[in-house]
């Protein structure tokens, strides 16, 4: 009996032992993690992380996406710093296995920049440099010092272009950006966020099994999305980006396509419209089978409990003093039609509505009904004749007081009730176009490239964004500064062979689950297959 309690006293303090030390270790790490993150200028909205080992780069040796989304030019940039920094065998000991953190940013110069940060086993001083780095035929680097600092600037001699680089504290900090570089090294300009650190630290703690991570501030990215844009009052696409808060997203490896799965944390202390389905449960995605082919891009909403949606929206529209005009409204509309559309309306609407845009830029929104000969009953005196098909609401703001922010923008909207879809739009040409390319099942749910795109898309979520990479070239090019608009019809660049780019939120009550996707069009595949068998083909030909 005795050896039994020694026996078990003995594994009870290597468990207390073991634990103390693990979680010593894992708070330590959070720490460093935390210290190199302290220096990033508050201005970032994108952070990838990903570990800086052979076995990273092994993985992605042949992976072309991030070729074809950063184009030849970034490319290039980042396998020089590579080469200088991961591949230096005198820098191995210290970097080997290091996070490594790559921020984004906008360049005033219409680019965009990358900071890199990397926390480094031990610390070097200044006379470890001349060790380190080396003049080469394809490099050159030189120490400098502006008063205030003292970094290194490696040089390609191959596009000429300077890296400048700090290793103070045990941590690397590099830009191709000197102004972005001396704006991290600067104590005094504003960083990001304690709880943006805290969050990208917890995270990383549990992502150890994904290649790659993404952190994203969202509410910087709207600001840093609209920065590619011609106008800061660009309607559309970029508007409907509303959200405020972390992401925390894993990436998932796929040959040909873009993978992230993870977490939204939204900012429930901002009047958000997004943070209404918070509450709700996900549904089943339909409603995005009745927009054309010819969509442009769509964000589509779905709601498992109507009264709870509505009284949520309620809520959200009296904290926007917006409530009180609406009410008023509707008071109105019942004293002059005798119309109560509170109680005539509560029955009919079904869980699913979307608003999209086509590749003509036009924009129409679209609710899905329980009843449509009902609803086109009740909406009848509210509405004038405009054809046998097309009605147009004499009364403003009805869609905004029962759906909230995406229908805003239709004040008095014509509209058409069609197998109990209720579509609208500003103009009734556009409801015509509309109804011709649904009556001829010209839809974008049956195209082939749709079909096969929908297969790693999830049938279930709260809100569902979409873009059509080939049906939005019109509008990047009308709204996109040239140089990124350009990226999406130049077939050198590599942005036009995806297909498209989806981002879906499914509720779990204080966070959404949020899945990324964007995979490369399969006609660009299957023109990539023959060639490769082509010049096989011809590769033996030639040897014969």
């Amino acid at each position: 009996m005795k050896k039994i309690v020694l026996i078990a006293s003995v594994l009870l303090l290597v468990i207390i032992v073991v634990a103390r030390l693990y979680f010593s270790n894992i708070s330590g790490g959070s720490r460093y993690i935390e210290k190199s993150l302290e220096s990033i200028p508050n201005d970032a909205s994108i952070i990838f992380e990903f570990t800086n080992d052979k076995g990273f780069y092994e993985i992605f040796s042949g992976y072309t996406i991030f070729d074809d989304i950063i184009g030849d030019v970034k490319k290039n940039e980042l396998i020089f710093i590579k080469n200088q920094l991961s591949n230096n065998q005198k820098l191995a000991h210290i970097t080997d296995g290091q996070n490594l953190f790559l921020s984004l940013y906008y360049d005033h110069t219409d680019s965009v920049s990358f900071l890199w940060i990397m926390p480094l086993k031990e610390d070097l001083t200044a006379d470890d440099y001349s060790r380190i780095f080396k003049d080469t035929d394809s490099s050159s680097y030189r120490v400098k010092n502006d008063g205030k600092s003292v970094f290194i600037e490696l040089v390609s001699k191959k596009f000429n272009k300077t890296f400048y680089l700090d290793i103070s504290d045990g941590i690397a900090k590099g830009s191709y950006s000197k102004s972005l570089l001396l704006s991290c090294l600067d104590s005094k300009r504003p960083k990001i966020s304690k709880e943006f650190i805290t969050k990208i630290a917890a995270a990383n703690l549990k992502n150890e099994n994904s290649p790659a991570n993404a952190f994203i501030n969202l509410q910087t990215a709207g600001t840093f999305l609209k920065s590619f844009y011609k106008s800061k009052n660009t309607q559309g696409l970029v508007n409907r980006y509303d959200l405020h808060g972390f992401a925390s997203l894993n990436m998932n490896f796929k040959s040909d396509a873009l993978v992230f799965n993870g977490l939204v944390y939204p900012d429930t202390n901002t009047l958000i419209y997004q943070n209404i389905f918070l509450h709700q449960k996900p549904i089943t995605n339909t409603i995005n089978r009745i927009v054309p082919e010819n969509t442009s891009n769509f964000v589509a909403y779905g709601f498992s409990d109507y009264k709870l949606f509505s009284k949520d929206l309620r809520e959200f529209l009296i904290k926007k003093h917006n409530w009180a005009e609406l009410h008023a409204l509707l008071t109105k509309i019942k004293n002059e039609t005798g119309i109560n559309l509170d109680q005539e309306t509560a029955e009919l609407w079904d869980k699913e509505f979307i608003s999209f845009q086509l590749s003509t830029q036009e924009q129409l929104g679209c609710i899905k009904l329980t009843n449509g000969e009902k609803l086109n009953f009740v909406f009848e005196p509210l509405s004038s004749f405009y054809s046998d098909k097309i009605r147009k609401l004499n009364y403003p703001s009805i869609l905004y007081a029962y759906f909230g922010d995406p229908f805003k923008h239709y004040s008095k909207p014509y509209y058409t009730i069609i197998d109990n879809y209720f579509i609208f739009s500003n103009s009734a040409g556009s409801i015509q176009r509309f109804l011709s390319s649904y009556n001829n099942d010209k839809v974008l749910f049956k195209t082939t490239g749709y079909v096969q795109f929908s297969k790693s898309v999830a049938d279930m979520s709260n809100i569902f964004f979409f873009v059509h990479n080939y049906n939005s070239r019109s509008y990047f090019k009308s709204n996109l500064k040239s140089p990124f608009s350009e990226r999406f019809d130049n077939s050198k660049v590599g942005l036009n062979k995806f297909y498209g780019l989806s981002c879906q939120f499914t509720s779990n009550s204080t966070y959404f689950f949020t899945n990324v996707f964007s995979e490369y069009n399969q006609n660009f595949l299957l023109k990539e297959a023959n060639k490769q068998a082509t010049d096989t083909i011809n590769s033996v030909v030639d040897l014969d």
